[in-house]
């Protein structure tokens, strides 16, 4: 190995911790090596020779985010399930018809005016408060636009690498 590759390995491995960043950050092998003075091969071989690390501190990263979403998950299906309850009690309690019973009167005659009209709002929010707990468990599948990239969450999470001393 030539003393500049030797520099240029230094380098690389001085700055682990930038380096390993840049990585789970999603930067190109090519914008790593040019922002550190390196060689996009340098960048390739320090990916392979710190791979298990890489592969852990996302696995970790991942579990962590999983747990959040879970215990998220958990509190939005009970919000949704308490929601829904509600609806239903007040639905079973009221009807879905709302009757209004009112007298008019016109000289001698009294005539007893009945309207009912359906409670289509509260009956169309219990329908969408079911379709959101199924999107929840998965039982809906929806196109994922949320524009969430696991990477950058594991960025936020990473704290160093003992073993590389950073």
């Amino acid at each position: 190995m030539t003393t500049s590759k030797l520099a240029k390995r230094k380098t690389l491995e001085s700055q682990a911790s930038r380096v390993i960043e840049m990585l789970l950050d999603g930067a190109t092998e090519q914008s790593i090596a040019d922002a550190l003075g390196a060689t996009k091969r340098g960048v390739q071989l320090f990916k392979a020779r710190h791979a298990s690390l890489l592969s852990r501190v996302r696995q970790e990263a991942v579990e962590t985010v999983q747990k959040h979403w879970i215990a998220g998950r958990d509190a939005r299906l009970t919000e949704l399930q308490w929601l829904f309850e509600q609806s239903k009690a007040e639905a079973t309690e009221y009807g879905l018809t709302v009757v209004e019973k009112r007298t008019e009167v016109d000289g001698d005659t009294e005539t007893v005016i009945e309207t009912r009209d359906y409670r289509g709002q509260m009956v169309k929010e219990m329908r969408g408060i079911l379709r959101d707990a199924a999107t929840e468990m998965g039982q809906i599948v929806t196109p994922r636009g949320d524009g969430i990239n696991i990477d950058k969450a594991v960025i936020n999470i990473f704290r160093g690498a003992p073993e590389l001393g950073v």
